[in-house]
């Protein structure tokens, strides 16, 4: 998919002018994930596993984010952008992306501008093709600020993963976040991951034999796997 689509992003942009290459891109962009999509539904109904889909669909967005970044930086007619790197979060951040899920993304500078030119053609162009998307815009300060102040953002900023831009800005911010709240200082962290987890047994139900369970958070669900990787991680087993 992205270099057979790359070359045709090429084409379209030498035979269109600048008013009519923004819709054209879109609808080219659109065919493809409908073939995208039909392929993954293909694979599942061919007894693909759940890792399997979750893996292709990621692969798949990362494939358009990345092509969107490069268009945009095009757009602009300028060389890609320093400190500027987006990140994907949550589920789309552990590489888990489940059909209809919203695509949740960070995009980190070392100065955030109001209006980006790249953030913005980014976040249109999915919009366009009706992708339900969470972002933030953020320097590593905001990011450390957000962390301290709550859990949940803590966590999805630790599960973050690279997609496009500055490799450097996006260790610089890991290496931040392991700094202050991590490694010896993760303390913090896994108590209250441990109460969360408390909490959450609490609303969903302690039993395991509930008759219609919450495959994601009830007693033995999806979040308990999700908990033993954030606490492995904190404390710097993987």
């Amino acid at each position: 998919m992205d270099s057979d689509l790359r070359k045709q992003l090429e084409d379209l942009r030498t035979k269109s002018g600048p008013k009519e290459l923004s819709k054209k891109r879109i609808e080219l962009l659109r065919r493809n994930l409908e073939r995208a999509w039909d392929k993954v539904l293909s694979r599942h109904r061919s007894q693909a596993s759940g890792q399997e889909v979750v893996e292709a669909l990621t692969e798949r967005v990362d494939t358009l984010v990345s092509l969107l970044h490069r268009e945009a930086v095009l757009d602009t007619g300028g060389d890609p952008p320093r400190g500027y790197v987006v990140l994907a979060l949550g589920g789309y951040g552990r590489a888990a992306l489940n059909p209809k899920s919203d695509v949740d993304l960070l995009f980190l500078s070392q100065k955030v501008e109001k209006a980006h030119p790249v953030t913005r053609t980014i976040l249109h162009a999915l919009w366009d093709l009706r992708f339900e998307i969470g972002y933030s815009t953020r320097t590593i300060s905001d990011c450390l600020s957000a962390a301290k102040e709550d859990p949940d953002s803590l966590t999805s900023l630790y599960e973050a993963r690279y997609l496009v831009g500055d490799r450097k800005l996006a260790k610089k911010l890991e290496d931040a976040l392991t700094r202050q709240f991590f490694g010896r200082r993760a303390r913090t962290f896994v108590a209250q991951k441990v109460e969360e987890r408390r909490q959450r047994h609490v609303r969903a139900g302690l039993s395991v034999q509930l008759l219609e369970p919450n495959v994601k958070e009830s007693t033995g669900g999806l979040r308990e796997t999700h908990a033993v990787g954030w606490l492995l991680k904190a404390r710097g087993v993987v």
